[in-house]
């Protein structure tokens, strides 16, 4: 999918499927912290926080369409702008799950990837979005799949291009 679509309820748009989002908000745990990071303009974090009420998300943006963004919060959704880098630099606790859909280009998702692991809690849960086995199924995310390969990590494809390390 190379454009989003709009998501009834939400202002902005996702280009998660239905059955991408259905299987991260199944790997999320009930309760916890959540990292997202790429939020953009807060759809996907805020499908799931209705979803999982009792967890807190924190969003990550360098650059979030805040004004959509803000429109999409939920009670439980709080907004860092900045880099995972940034992030990991001055963040105290860990997360339970770490969801990456930041930039798709090999370096940042090998950054991401990297900030995500010294951030995640023992048994935590590290995913993201995007993942495509070749340049016909979406124009440039090729570079996610070449990242993972790259960093060693085991993973799996849990629903379209949804990817969970193992």
């Amino acid at each position: 999918m190379v454009g989003g679509r709009d998501i009834k309820g939400y202002d902005g748009f996702s280009k998660m499927r239905d059955s991408e989002i259905k299987a991260w908000i199944n790997l999320l745990p009930n309760t916890g912290t959540v990292l997202e990071i790429g939020t953009l303009m807060g759809v996907s974090c805020g499908i799931a926080s209705k979803a999982k009420p009792n967890l807190k998300f924190i969003c990550l943006d360098i650059s979030p369409a805040y004004f959509e963004w803000k429109r999409n919060r939920t009670p439980n959704m709080n907004l860092f702008v900045g880099t995972s880098i940034n992030l990991a630099e001055i963040v105290e606790e860990k997360f339970d799950h770490i969801y990456i859909d930041g930039s798709h280009l090999k370096e940042w998702v090998l950054i991401d990837l990297e900030c995500a692991l010294k951030m995640i809690k023992p048994n935590g849960i590290i995913c993201g979005h995007d993942y495509y086995e070749n340049k016909k199924a979406n124009e440039g995310n090729i570079f996610v799949r070449e990242a993972l390969i790259e960093s060693g990590k085991p993973f799996e494809i849990v629903s379209g291009s949804l990817w969970k390390l193992k």
